[in-house]
């Protein structure tokens, strides 16, 4: 009687809300400027998040909050380099800059959206 239940619920259910792929968030696209350094960094401070989290060491912590903000500066600083690096290395800087802002901002004009209005 259970299954019988389950089954037609699940069946019904399926039918209403059927399952969607989840595509994940983090696009690499723009995520460039991670080198394997900052990725091993960041792998270590995970480690170091973990053994804080499971001890009460007050050193630890101390540890582990520097290494943090060690490593938002390098981060800060690996993205300033690279877009620097990539406005100046273009035929085209204010395209290339505007390209960088709507970036951030995720906002994206698509060229067929404006042949539409011509």
């Amino acid at each position: 009687m259970l299954n019988s239940f389950l089954n037609i619920y699940f069946r019904i259910s399926y039918c209403s809300f059927p399952p969607k792929r989840v595509i994940n968030g983090n696009n690499n696209d723009n995520n460039n400027w991670i080198t394997l350094g900052i990725k091993t960094s960041c792998s270590h401070k995970t480690e170091l998040y973990l053994a804080y989290r499971n001890s009460n060491n007050l050193e630890l912590k101390g540890h582990y909050q520097v290494y943090c903000k060690i490593l938002s500066n390098v981060n800060k600083e690996a993205k300033r380099i690279y877009y620097k690096a990539k406005i100046l290395n273009s035929s085209n800087k204010c395209e290339t800059t505007w390209d960088i802002i709507k970036e951030f901002s995720g906002k994206q004009n698509s060229k067929a959206d404006i042949q539409e209005y011509i």
